[in-house]
């Protein structure tokens, strides 16, 4: 069995492109190094890439970017609500 062959069931993380403003928090924050900060020539923000092959699901990236940009995606395409999580990272829980 190769890994292409190999269905996904955990979210992965997906950047709002236009919302990014290159920070590089969530890089910092990811345990497996699947995000990348892509340099813009056009004007100050950056973007980050994530590889979609590589990311774990963890959810550390969006619950830890301040601007709210990253969103965790089903491979169904629906968004995985980790609000609780959020909360109890901040410590409202």
């Amino acid at each position: 069995m190769n890994k292409s062959s190999i269905k996904r069931n955990r979210p992965t993380a997906v950047v709002d492109s236009e919302m990014c403003t290159g920070c590089e928090i969530c890089s910092a924050v990811c345990p497996v190094d699947c995000i990348t900060i892509i340099k813009s020539d056009f004007n100050f923000n950056s973007v980050s890439y994530v590889d979609q092959e590589i990311c774990t699901g963890c959810n550390l990236c969006a619950i830890d970017c301040p601007w709210e940009t990253i969103s965790m995606v089903k491979p169904d395409g629906s968004f995985y609500d980790y609000s609780k999580q959020l909360r109890k990272a901040r410590g409202y829980v």
